[in-house]
């Protein structure tokens, strides 16, 4: 079989335990007034969309297999579009594989590359550092190569991350040729961003939707530090032609400085705890906009 979907057999809570204590979910009604609804009542429902089971909005997930790192957000998301109304399809193997307009891609970087080319979708250029947004950075950025870095000391000391694929490596503080393996590729000489070495004592995801922030979510460093909102409003608002859905991190320097880490591209990012319909109407909305589409989850 080219691949295997089990639309019938997914069950809320089924992959993700937490799901239990998430029950209520909003429907709206004719007259749009909200209405308060449990889990329970969820089932086989099709709230929102405004559809019926026999042409409803499918959601084409990655297999998961439990104890990879990765799979508490995708669950996450799966149990999100699901009270939402979707139809979950997991996804083996993308031979053969028939699909329509007007349906989500959900899971890993590859995965949902992997569905863009198969529709003959663009897959968008890495975000990275927008020119807009280059007052919020506080160092120096460049483009350059990973070959030209490892070839010449004494440019080391310096942080770099892919330029043009997503996750190609993590970036990294490039300070030995131990910090060096696994940045090359033999066939090609990887685009890189090169910035002066920061040191970020707290980190926060900022989750963008329509430019609407939805949370701000502490990722990394101590707890105790405190972002600056007026900052992260402000560099949403100056963000041009940003998409529909993305995430920037920023972070509290060392020496007392609220800076932008990375803008991260919205289709495949983690959760990191935020709410869990929030972040599946996020993956919507971008998605829908590297398709073309009408946003299922515009509510």
């Amino acid at each position: 079989m080219p691949y295997r979907c089990r639309p019938s057999s997914y069950r809320p809570g089924r992959y993700n335990l937490l799901a239990e204590a998430l029950k209520t979910v909003i429907e709206t009604t004719t007259n749009s007034t909200p209405v308060v609804k449990t889990s329970n009542d969820l089932h086989h429902k099709y709230y929102h969309l405004n559809l019926h089971p026999q042409n409803s909005v499918k959601l084409y997930t990655e297999k998961i297999s439990r104890g990879k790192a990765s799979n508490i957000t995708v669950v996450t998301g799966i149990e999100a579009f699901y009270h939402m109304g979707f139809e979950i399809i997991e996804v083996e193997h993308f031979d053969d594989l028939a699909v329509s307009p007007h349906n989500i891609f959900f899971g890993s970087i590859s995965f949902v590359q992997t569905a863009l080319n198969k529709l003959d979708f663009e897959i968008p250029e890495h975000i990275d550092y927008p020119g807009c947004l280059s007052k919020f950075y506080g160092r120096k950025i460049t483009e350059s190569t990973i070959d030209k870095i490892a070839n010449n000391l004494e440019l080391w000391n310096v942080f770099v991350k892919p330029r043009h694929k997503l996750k190609k490596f993590t970036g990294r503080h490039i300070k030995t040729t131990y910090d060096l393996i696994g940045c090359g590729d033999i066939d090609a000489d990887v685009p890189i961003w090169v910035s002066e070495p920061v040191e970020f004592i707290s980190e926060w995801r900022v989750f963008v939707r329509y430019k609407e922030i939805l949370g701000v979510k502490l990722y990394k460093g101590d707890w105790r530090n405190q972002y600056d909102y007026k900052i992260i409003e402000e560099a949403v608002n100056l963000y041009e032609n940003a998409p529909a859905g993305y995430a920037i991190d920023f972070g509290l320097t060392a020496d007392g400085r609220f800076l932008i880490v990375e803008v991260n591209e919205g289709y495949a990012i983690g959760s990191y705890g935020l709410f869990y319909i929030d972040y599946a109407k996020l993956i919507s909305a971008r998605w829908a906009e590297m398709t073309q589409q009408e946003d299922q989850c515009n509510f």
